[in-house]
């Protein structure tokens, strides 16, 4: 009888264990996974207010690139394990949409009319604007004036003070080349460059790279985000924004839900989060570029009516392919 029900606990027991292993298998399986390209600072926020106001939902938010992003849903297709993508440049989800599902009915009518997708595969999650930046404090103490024009910055005495960053490595280099383009021309756009070179110290391999070697008292003139010099200058750095007549160039970024997902209705739930909340939250506190209708700019410091530059082609991957062919510094 003692064999029988030891062996009957042993039974029960293991049974037991595989229950509840199948269980946490099934439960971690259920999780969802954005891939955002947002800087680190705003993933911290996203995952802070998911935990709050979506409990019940296991997030896991990955920090990729955009380009990483694109190439693992080119080669994965809606095989990969993320569910959300959030941050992607908008020209990479035009060209992955037959991955992503429809978004028919999510309300776009808040959006400007410019910003609203046709085929509804993803949505517009930020529109974010480039400026030139001076260090000042920098200029003054070398006597030199501020530059007021992009012809300006191909004048002798700014040799080795101006800092871009490479279009090949960052979206932020290649608004402005696709801006330079659109209101050059663009074989007079890399005469420009050509020119331009001569003064530029390097090429940044990531976006903020100017913004930090301005910060480091190691270029004076910077190709920058506006809302990245905006945190330095509230920060307290001698750093002022200026637009020249061409207007900010600019580019966005989307957000959107993957196809056939495991647990659709998790997925949507943190979607729908992200739509109707989340994203209000982002644009006020982080990047308050207008998408929307009668969107307000409230950070300190941040630059109000900003009038932009022509952007035509700006989602075109053919075109920036062909662009990047040509880029040679």
């Amino acid at each position: 009888m003692k064999r029988k029900l030891s062996a009957f606990i042993i039974f029960f027991s293991t049974a037991v264990l595989l229950f509840n292993l199948c269980g946490c298998a099934r439960r971690d399986g259920q999780r969802v996974v954005i891939y955002s390209c947002l800087e680190s600072f705003r993933n911290q926020d996203m995952i802070e207010q998911l935990q709050k106001d979506l409990p019940h939902i296991t997030v896991n938010v990955q920090s990729l690139s955009t380009g990483k992003v694109a190439s693992k849903l080119k080669a994965e297709g809606t095989k990969s394990e993320g569910d959300i993508i959030i941050g992607l440049d908008t020209a990479y989800s035009e060209s992955l949409k037959d991955y992503l599902e429809p978004l028919n009915g999510y309300d776009d009518s808040l959006y400007l009319d410019e910003f609203k997708i046709p085929g509804r595969e993803y949505a517009i999650w930020e529109r974010y604007g480039g400026c030139i930046v001076i260090n000042e404090a920098l200029l003054v103490e070398k006597g030199l004036p501020e530059p007021t024009c992009y012809e300006d910055l191909l004048k002798p005495e700014y040799k080795n003070l101006i800092v871009m960053p490479d279009p090949k490595s960052t979206g932020t280099g290649y608004l402005f080349l696709e801006n330079m383009v659109n209101f050059m021309g663009e074989d007079e756009a890399f005469d420009y460059l050509d020119k331009l070179v001569e003064n530029v110290i390097f090429f940044t391999a990531s976006g903020s790279g100017p913004v930090n070697l301005l910060i480091q008292g190691e270029a004076a003139i910077g190709l920058g985000l506006t809302f990245t010099v905006v945190q330095e200058i509230n920060n307290g750095m001698p750093f002022k924004i200026i637009y020249f007549e061409e207007g900010s160039p600019y580019n966005t970024s989307s957000f959107a839900m993957l196809k056939d997902r495991d647990n659709p209705g998790d997925v949507a739930a943190v979607f729908s989060y992200l739509y109707n909340h989340f994203i209000y939250r982002d644009k006020a506190l982080f990047s308050p570029e207008p998408i929307f209708k009668n969107q307000t700019i409230t950070i300190p410091s941040y630059p109000q009516n900003i009038v932009y530059g022509d952007m035509t082609d700006i989602n075109d991957i053919k075109h920036k392919e062909n662009l990047l062919k040509r880029w040679r510094y």
